[in-house]
């Protein structure tokens, strides 16, 4: 497969995660913290796909409330590449730090 393809796929996923930011913001903390052990469920059952987009809106919003910085698309690329098993380059002042905690 070439880079273009991974590429465009991880795209699609990014876009998924955006649309889930209102969703997530709406919620209060506890309402946010219910959600680890909901996606740890289905996690378990196998469904690692299907919940990879609110699994990173989660943490970009919890990133958002507890550090006040918020993940940006580069960086929630460069996280599902990490997730995938892939490698992942940026460059100096792209966010690698905040890359790693997704």
């Amino acid at each position: 497969m070439s880079n273009n393809f991974e590429l465009k796929k991880m795209k699609n996923i990014v876009k998924q995660v955006n649309a889930l930011r209102d969703k997530y913001m709406k919620m209060s903390d506890e309402e946010l913290k219910a959600q680890t052990p909901i996606l740890k469920e289905k996690y378990a059952k196998g469904k690692t796909k299907e919940i990879l987009p609110d699994a990173f809106a989660l943490v970009r919003e919890a990133s958002r409330r507890a550090i006040n910085k918020e993940h940006y698309d580069v960086q929630l690329l460069g996280g599902i590449a990490l997730y995938n098993g892939k490698i992942a380059e940026a460059k100096t002042g792209e966010g690698k730090t905040i890359t790693i905690y997704l």
